[in-house]
């Protein structure tokens, strides 16, 4: 059996995501076992965040606040 050292470890992999939301750019990362950060921009420089154990329901979060932002307008 093959040994994995400390620095190849791959807890945290990270995935972007351009197509949940018009405008915006989304990143998941799973940060430790089973522990997801999703982080969202905006051309306007806006950032959502959020942690959780399911992300797809981080997804969903993400995509509901972005549409909120976007629908509030540039202030």
């Amino acid at each position: 059996m093959k040994e994995r050292s400390a620095t190849t470890s791959n807890a945290s992999s990270t995935h972007p995501i351009r197509d949940l939301v018009d405008g915006w750019r989304f990143r998941l990362a799973e940060v430790s076992a089973g522990c997801y950060e999703i982080e969202g921009f905006d051309r306007a420089g806006r950032r959502i965040y959020h942690r959780g154990t399911d992300p797809d329901a981080l997804k969903q979060l993400a995509a509901a606040d972005a549409r909120g932002i976007s629908n509030r307008g540039v202030i």
